[in-house]
């Protein structure tokens, strides 16, 4: 637990008002969060694993899209948005009041639809002058290949069957490359997700944001949102689609894709984690709950194929 001396000058530098309390936030896998109560409001401090360079492109982003339901950030008196505590990047921003959903409903799916097609919109005006790292889901052979390494090297052999699975899977799939791109948030989860009165109020942690093809991000929110007890919720997902197109137009090469997209988006998150484990950023019981939740879906779409497959005649010669 960061000192309340630490906390009280924070709250001058960034005109927060006078120090009543503060708390951790438990809620979180990777960054810190600290919960700010002043006289003048409610204020998030999260301090951040990732670099400053890389905050600055969640910065710009959360800044440009500040119309929607997200982290308003604050600045301090230099109008700073980025500070560190030993060494560690930090961003403050307003408290957001609403908590995670208890039940996935069809109401609330056609508000989270609704959130990220104008995100998406928004987004094709985002000028992206800030480098960041290419999005994570971008999973070509020879990355694959790279990563396969560590993995091979320090996950332990009674998970390497199933990861053998997903990355077949990963490497026979093939998206297009002309689809539409944009900042992407590619972890819209119930976790990540604030309601109020039944109603959206905050969509958190852009901090895995990217420049990347926006179907991409769509099928890491479907996974999501329209999976429970191992199985897709396909009239979920055909609600969650109709929706965000009131908002925002699919292209012909998106529509053309949505079944791969899903697959690809299991696949690659349970795949990225595996390399995550080796690393040492997520603990092995996540990996487990991934792959308890998740992977039997990846099952059953693999033998619905084989199925369809099977059933293909080939004339003869």
């Amino acid at each position: 637990m960061l000192s309340k001396i630490f906390f009280e000058t924070l709250c001058q530098k960034y005109n927060l008002g006078i120090l009543k309390r503060y708390s951790r936030i438990p809620l979180g896998l990777i960054n810190a969060k600290y919960l700010l109560e002043t006289n003048k409001g409610k204020y998030v401090v999260r301090i951040s694993v990732r670099s400053a360079k890389q905050l600055a492109f969640e910065i710009a982003l959360l800044n440009h899209v500040k119309s929607l339901p997200v982290p308003q950030l604050k600045f301090d008196k230099q109008e700073n948005f980025i500070n560190f505590y030993k060494r560690k990047p930090f961003i403050v921003y307003k408290y957001i009041e609403g908590g995670n959903p208890k039940k996935i409903t069809t109401n609330l799916i056609k508000q989270i639809a609704r959130f990220q097609a104008c995100f998406h919109k928004l987004g094709f005006s985002f000028k992206k002058n800030i480098d960041r790292e290419p999005y994570t889901y971008n999973l070509p052979p020879a990355k694959i290949k790279r990563m396969e390494k560590m993995i091979i090297k320090k996950t332990p052999k009674i998970y390497y069957k199933k990861y053998f699975v997903i990355r077949n899977i990963l490497l026979n799939i093939k998206l297009p490359k002309n689809l539409p791109s944009g900042p992407i948030h590619v972890d819209i989860k119930p976790e990540n997700t604030l309601i109020k009165n039944n109603k959206l109020s905050g969509i958190l942690d852009f901090d895995n944001s990217y420049i990347g093809p926006y179907l991409i991000d769509i099928g890491k929110t479907l996974t999501w949102y329209c999976i429970k007890n191992k199985k897709i919720n396909w009239s979920y997902v055909k609600l969650f689609l109709k929706e965000y197109s009131k908002y925002r137009s699919f292209e012909n090469c998106e529509k053309n894709n949505i079944e791969d997209i899903i697959k690809h988006a299991i696949a690659s998150h349970i795949f990225i984690d595996y390399y995550k484990l080796t690393r040492n950023i997520i603990p092995l019981s996540y990996l487990k709950m991934l792959l308890k939740e998740f992977y039997p879906v990846l099952e059953v779409i693999n033998n619905i194929e084989k199925k369809k497959a099977s059933k293909i005649t080939y004339p003869r010669n």
